[in-house]
């Protein structure tokens, strides 16, 4: 109990001086008030062993912690807003049967269909399927924050009020401002996307990931950061953008670049079709090489279905182009007669193994 008591006062200490930090300019007569709060807070009477006083400090200690974040990461101009906002959200749910939108006012809008078109207004109106969202005053003094997470199966194209647009992929979600404001855009992937960036070289737009981020200026790129892949991908299509890892690493690329990051860190750079790696806001995955393994993972995310690979089958390569407008049965069947694989479905998807001799 005396562990948590200390971890509460740490918390109301950090506040205090968070809120202090925030307003140099504080009468005296606050300050006095502050130096009485600070003195009560360590006093020997809070150390009563009755349940009732502890359940009491665990709950003021719950909506401490709760109220400094939620202060920190709604100061305009804070560089670390959107990473603190982020951390405090919970996991998404990526096997849902719906596209879900979180509005800053704490609503939640869920699509049924497979595709859903999301576009704010430079004020920060919403449209989801062009039908017209209630939004928060228009009188954006604060950053806020809203959400889409898109489940294993379904697709979304989201613009941003800048004018930037995003297509999401299956299994991913985009936390970005209602309306950017400050000195630069921000937004946080966790999956797959492929940007337009909007120029405007006073506001540099970064993309931020768990283990890398993106800057540019204006461009096509794509970002590919599953928080479940060891390996995730840049590539940049045109324009250029700036590369760095949690490790401080930097690079830039160039078009038709593609930068590997492994485990965190910035790899290899090589030169690709970048064209190729977009393809599938169009419907279609073209492959170069891939392993089979890879190739499945993508078609298990796009049509929602799990699709177990053997270790053997994995490790097959695969070239051509695959249409995602068939049905995922039929694209089985494509792949079985060009690879030397057997395939069943099961309780749960699909089961792939390598064809014996």
């Amino acid at each position: 109990m005396e562990e948590n008591y200390k971890q509460f006062q740490r918390v109301t200490d950090r506040l205090i001086t968070y809120l202090r930090f925030r307003d140099n300019e504080r009468k005296q007569g606050e300050d006095e008030v502050w130096e009485k709060i600070e003195k009560g807070l360590v006093s020997k009477k809070v150390f009563s062993l009755k349940r009732r006083i502890y359940m009491g400090i665990t709950a003021v200690a719950a909506v401490v912690i709760f109220l400094f974040f939620l202060i920190e990461y709604k100061q305009p101009g804070n560089s670390d807003s959107l990473d603190k906002y982020v951390a405090l959200l919970e996991e998404p749910v990526l096997d849902s049967s719906q596209i879900q939108v979180y509005l800053s006012s704490q609503d939640k809008i869920t699509v049924e269909e497979k595709t859903a078109s999301v576009t704010y207004s430079s004020k920060g109106s919403v449209l989801i399927n062009e039908e017209k969202q209630e939004a928060d005053s228009l009188d954006v003094v604060e950053q806020e924050y809203n959400q889409i997470v898109v489940p294993k199966g379904k697709y979304t194209h989201l613009t941003l009020s800048d004018g930037s647009t995003v297509h999401i992929n299956s299994g991913t979600r985009v936390v970005y401002p209602r309306v950017f404001s400050g000195n630069h855009r921000e937004i946080y992937v966790e999956g797959e996307v492929c940007l337009n960036v909007t120029k405007n070289e006073k506001l540099p737009f970064v993309v931020k990931t768990t283990s890398f981020d993106v800057e540019v200026l204006g461009t096509t790129f794509n970002v590919s950061a599953y928080k479940n892949d060891r390996n995730n991908e840049v590539v940049l299509v045109n324009g250029s953008v700036r590369l760095s890892d949690r490790n401080k690493n930097k690079i830039e690329l160039k078009p038709d670049q593609l930068a590997a990051i492994n485990n965190g860190k910035i790899g290899a750079v090589k030169k690709v079709e970048a064209v190729d790696y977009i393809a599938w806001t169009d419907g279609l995955l073209i492959l170069q090489s891939e392993p089979l393994s890879n190739v499945f993972k993508k078609l298990e995310r796009f049509y929602g279905v799990a699709i177990d690979v053997s270790p053997e089958a994995s490790q097959l390569k695969m070239r051509g182009k695959v249409d995602l407008k068939q049905s995922l049965d039929d694209l089985i069947i494509l792949i079985s007669s060009t690879a030397p694989i057997v395939w069943a479905k099961t309780d749960t998807g699909y089961s792939i193994h390598k064809k014996e001799r």
